[in-house]
């Protein structure tokens, strides 16, 4: 979008990852008018990221955060968003769990035993999907009612919607020409508020950089699997997902200490280390890919409104779990802004306001 005049809108939103995608979409069902500034990076976490929605995570197969409430806004948004843009991006998958000892096997059927768990579990799961590609493990679970999301091309579809609809300013955002009076000022925008999903990037926000951002970097492979048309996703270790007939998305890693956001060798040799352990198939590395993402110690995003500048507003902390907390999240977060309804205080940056250093 160029314009030299000056441009009214309800709100800015900086950053176009799923964070910035469905804020947008929120907000516009709202009947708002919306702008996003995005550089349109390639190492975004959005683009890299699988988007598996799972039930059921962790060493002790425990429930997902509030995923009751989570997931039917989720199917019910991506759904919309297809329509929308006229792709198929939302796919319900299976998510099969392979079991490498005793110890794994006895709390997973302690936990399938479990009446409020019922919908997550499949009796008497079998391998004969994965048969000839899988090497022999001790047993195997299987958890239904998970899905996955094409985020990437989701954000990508959303983005020239964006443009034909001269929504979108594709550039960097530029701190030094914001200025915070009654309304925001941009460049040749005025807001009323503007909210910051900018991923990673919130780590140097000056706004917000008092919040307790932990950053991480996850490198994953996309892999060919010749005459292979598995379905469901496959997690031991690392994820693999299937992504179209004999491709699959593998990962991811996650390192605290790198340098940049560039894919590694080393971070290729562990994918594939762990890969060998689960297929016997052979398989070819199509490309692979880095990003860098940004995590919060207690594992809650980070939604809110700045403690002092009561027109900036932040929506970020997401993590993994982006496909599934997005959608849900981003409808509270308007919510929030336009009819003043409590966030969930597990979210609420007010759990953090004692971090902040007036500048």
């Amino acid at each position: 979008m160029i314009s030299h005049s000056k441009i009214s809108v309800d709100s800015i939103i900086v950053g176009q990852g799923i964070a910035g995608t469905l804020m947008h979409f929120a907000l516009k069902k709202r009947g708002k008018k919306v702008i996003i500034i995005d550089n349109h990076h390639k190492g975004s976490a959005t683009k890299v990221a699988a988007g598996g929605i799972n039930p059921i995570t962790g060493k002790r197969y425990v429930k997902s955060w509030r995923f009751e409430e989570l997931m039917p806004v989720a199917k019910e948004t991506y759904r919309a968003l297809e329509q929308l843009l006229d792709i198929a991006i939302f796919k319900d998958r299976n998510i099969f769990r392979i079991l490498k000892n005793a110890g794994e096997e006895n709390t997973w059927l302690g936990r399938s035993g479990d009446p409020l768990y019922s919908d997550y579990f499949v009796e008497n799961p079998t391998v004969n999907e994965f048969g000839e590609h899988l090497n022999s493990f001790p047993s195997v679970g299987e958890i239904r009612n998970g899905a996955q999301v094409n985020i990437s091309h989701l954000v990508e579809k959303y983005r020239a919607h964006l443009l034909k609809n001269e929504e979108l300013i594709s550039e960097s955002f530029e701190f030094e020409k914001l200025e915070i009076n009654p309304k925001i000022e941009y460049k040749n925008l005025e807001a009323e508020r503007l909210i910051f999903c900018d991923g990673a990037a919130s780590r140097n926000n000056p706004f917000f950089k008092y919040l307790p951002f932990e950053v991480s970097k996850g490198e994953a492979l996309n892999i060919k699997i010749s005459n292979s048309k598995l379905e469901k996703i496959l997690r031991h270790k690392v994820s693999i997902v299937p992504t179209t007939p004999e491709n699959y998305w593998v990962g991811a890693s996650n390192d605290w200490d790198f340098v940049d956001d560039t894919p590694t060798q080393k971070g290729k040799e562990e994918l594939e280390g762990y890969l060998n352990q689960i297929l016997k198939s052979k398989y070819q590395i199509v490309d692979h890919k880095a990003a860098i993402r940004p995590t919060v110690k207690d594992r809650r995003p980070l939604l809110g409104k700045h403690p002092v500048h009561h027109n900036l507003f932040i929506f970020n902390g997401l993590g993994t779990k982006g496909a599934s907390l997005a959608p849900a999240l981003s409808e509270k977060m308007s919510d929030f802004l336009l009819n003043k309804k409590t966030l969930w205080e597990e979210i609420d940056i007010k759990r953090y306001e004692k971090l902040y250093l007036p500048q």
